[in-house]
Order: structure tokens, then sequence, then C-alpha cells
């Protein structure tokens, strides 16, 4: 699956964020703080792991059970936010011409988002978004080869693999 033409604003924001975030704790951290190839690592895991949580993110707001997650399945559609498996599926058939109008409403019911969820759940374009999700998060993991190993690397290497394992 190619995300790229579907990646909104929002979502290039939110992956931007956490390259940076992952950037500045190399300048703040002791001895990476001179190590190009080092800062560089850790931006390129701060993308990967990016986009591996905000595609994992987009995947819960649709499967995920309200109980653990807080909040009620397609929030997201709720709000106007149409997140990837969403826009994946726009680009698709005739389940696609039924969200695309659904998602031209000003304002949807209840009733509507279900059906909105049942369409891009019974699409497979969510197994897609993981599985992306997966890729791009065992790649973040790859990044952290030129950190010297300890918990850090430990610790950064279990947040990859959270960030597309979570339920909530």
């Amino acid at each position: 699956m190619n995300i790229g033409g579907v990646l909104s604003l929002h979502h290039q924001a939110e992956i931007l964020t956490t390259t940076g975030r992952s950037r500045a704790s190399a300048v703040v951290s002791g001895d990476w703080r001179t190590d190009a190839a080092r800062t560089a690592a850790l931006a390129s895991f701060g993308r990967d792991l990016g986009l591996a949580f905000q595609l994992a993110d987009d995947a819960v707001d649709l499967i995920g059970d309200p109980e653990q997650t807080g909040k009620a399945v397609g929030t997201d559609i709720r709000q106007g936010i149409y997140s990837i498996p969403v826009c994946a599926l726009r680009r698709r058939d005739a389940a696609a011409r039924e969200l695309r109008e659904l998602l031209m409403r000003l304002r949807l019911d209840d009733h509507g988002i279900a059906r909105a969820v049942a369409l891009v759940r019974a699409s497979g374009t969510i197994d897609e978004v993981l599985g992306v999700a997966r890729a791009s998060g065992r790649r973040a993991i790859g990044r952290l080869a030129p950190l010297p190993p300890g918990r850090a690397r430990h610790s950064l290497k279990a947040l990859a693999k959270y960030a597309v394992a979570r339920t909530h």
C-alpha cells in the first residue's frame, strides 16, 4: 500500500513532531550530542516511529474496544478527520462510493458513523494499514543500529514494538 498520497497534513505534522522529539533527545543526551550518525539515526527512527504510531492509532480508532480506548469507535470520522484507512477506501470500488456519500453529509448521526466504520472494516484497508505500521515499526527498530547497546536503545526498541501492538 502506498500511503504517501493519502497522508493528511494532520498526520504529517504528527510524524514530524515525533521526528523532532527524537532529534531533540539525541541533542540533549550526553554522548550523542556530537555524533551526527547517531543523531541522524534517531531522526530516522522518529520518522518511522511516528508513521507506525499514527497508522496504528488510525486503526485503533476503527477497531479498538471503547472500554480500553476510552472513546467511541469512529471518533475521528465523527470529528471530520479522515484517517488513512478511510482515505484508502475512498480510492476504491462500490463501497467507496457509499462511504463518499456518507462523508459528504454535513453531520453524520450514530447510524451513519457505524455504517462508515463497517464499510472500512469490511474493505481490508485496516489490515493493509496495520501491515504498513508493522513494517514502519520494524524499520524504526533497524534505525537504532548505530546506537550503543544499553537501556536507551532497549527502551526505544520496546517503544516501537508497543506503538504497533497497542490496542488503545
